[in-house]
């Protein structure tokens, strides 16, 4: 939430440097409460990225967090609303001459009705009030002011400029991998009439589709099982569920078991869950368990994500191996630290830092998930947090192609003009490097190579 509110903070901030170049205090009748305001919004900005770390469910940081958002939600509305007001007067003026904020808008334009500009400086009076109160609650709960980043800015990354998002990694590592494919071969190829799984009406429509038949605009079950039904009968099938919850284990027997034991002999159902009881609830015919990685499997992939030669392997191995079985052998979480590493210089020192850091032993709200994941976060740079967890919002597998994401932060303000780059060339830049960090990744076999989407543990993690 606080990196969220740094976007919010940074959007007022840019207003208020305007407003105090402009004199616009003098013009609204509050001498020195842009001034005030701005070296409020300043201090609170210093010790956000302290508030982020440090707090947890329920605690005092983040009720002070929630009340900062309130009044960002108020600020956030000030702002359209002196946008709003000043490109109706730009419509009907066309005045091209006034200054104008950073978005474009002509900001003393709107404030030329004296009514309207008696209410803002009311409001911004208001705001100011209320965000000292919440400025001198940092003291209290001991939130320390943070000069300074030293997380490697993307903008001027040599790697982020270098990648494109469309390279993919092998991520297969281990023996193992050969011998478990050919199981699944045999148990896939081998005479036996048994199947089993999942979903509701949109399930069914999906299965009607994809076997080749039409829905049409049927919408209810009781027509749409009889029409799978008749589409697989006398059929071979081979039908894939995958991660099956136990929420949803029910949907074999209630709904598609009915039409689909009307296959063929030979016809069979794959399901891939977490939960070793969704397969025993669903009286799996054969289970095989995927075991979490061995030490030197994990070190394999590992080297493979942060690109590391023989040499440097060897220096790096008994840290890595550490690294490694602190991810507790799970490919997701190897990733995302190898996503800090590469990030890193390849030295002891670098790799030493992160194997120390205190967040592997931290007890707090996000004990559900490996710790590498909060890791990962916290070594992001403040500008890429919000855009991270802007990418949780949307559904589970939502796929988003590289420039709607751009345009989608720039909308939130989480794009700042930086050089000569183009808001464009920078969300390329964020995006890449999101990529590069394994915290988003690439639609595998998808049509448009700049597709990304985010792993649904990263997801529920960034929305926690």
């Amino acid at each position: 939430m606080a990196m969220i509110l740094d976007a919010f903070l940074k959007n007022l901030s840019s207003l208020v440097s305007t407003m105090v170049a402009d004199e616009v205090g003098m013009l609204l009748g509050i001498p020195g409460e842009i001034e005030k305001l701005g070296e409020t919004v300043r201090d609170i900005q210093s010790v956000l990225s302290d508030a982020e770390r440090k707090q947890t469910k329920g605690s005092a940081i983040e009720r002070w967090l929630l009340q900062l958002k309130d009044v960002m939600y108020d600020a956030d509305d000030l702002m359209d609303l002196c946008q709003i007001k000043a490109e109706d007067r730009r419509t009907r003026y066309d005045n091209p001459s006034c200054s104008k904020f950073s978005s474009g808008f002509n900001l003393l334009s709107c404030f030329r009705n004296p009514v309207f500009a008696h209410k803002v400086g009311k409001k911004i009076k208001e705001l100011n009030s209320r965000l000292d109160k919440i400025a001198k609650q940092t003291s209290d709960l001991s939130l320390q002011r943070v000069v300074g980043q030293s997380n490697v800015q993307c903008g001027h990354s040599d790697i982020s400029r270098e990648t494109d998002s469309t390279i993919v990694q092998d991520d297969i590592v281990g023996d193992k991998i050969e011998e478990d494919t050919k199981l699944l071969v045999e148990w896939l190829t081998t005479e036996e009439n048994s199947v089993k799984e999942n979903v509701r009406v949109e399930l069914l429509k999906c299965i009607i589709r994809e076997a080749g038949g039409s829905h049409g605009a049927a919408e209810e079950r009781s027509e749409l099982v009889p029409m799978l039904e008749r589409l697989v009968r006398g059929k071979k099938f081979f039908l894939v569920l995958d991660d099956v919850w136990p929420k949803s284990q029910n949907v074999w027997n209630e709904l598609l078991r009915a039409a689909m034991i009307s296959g063929a002999r030979g016809s069979r159902l794959l399901v891939t869950t977490r939960d070793v009881n969704v397969a025993l609830y669903m009286k799996a015919t054969k289970s095989h368990q995927v075991e979490k990685l061995s030490d030197e499997d994990g070190w394999s992939l590992l080297t493979k994500q942060v690109g590391i030669d023989q040499t440097e392997s060897t220096i790096l191995n008994d840290i890595g191996v550490e690294l490694v079985t602190k991810c507790d052998g799970l490919p997701l979480a190897i990733k995302t630290i190898g996503g800090i590493l590469r990030r890193k210089d390849k030295s002891t020192h670098e790799w030493g830092k992160v194997l120390r850091s205190n967040l592997w032993s931290t007890n707090d709200m996000l004990s559900d998930f490996n710790r590498a994941f909060h890791l990962s976060y916290e070594d992001l740079p403040p500008h890429l947090k919000p855009c991270f967890i802007f990418c949780s919002l949307y559904p589970e597998d939502y796929e988003f192609s590289d420039t709607e994401l751009v345009y989608l932060w720039l909308a939130e303000g989480f794009l700042s003009a930086e050089g000569s780059l183009s808001f464009l060339e920078l969300g390329r830049e964020y995006y890449n490097e999101l990529i590069l960090r394994n915290l988003l990744k690439v639609v595998p076999l998808s049509y448009n190579p700049s597709m990304c989407k985010m792993h649904d543990l990263l997801r529920s993690f960034a929305g926690y």
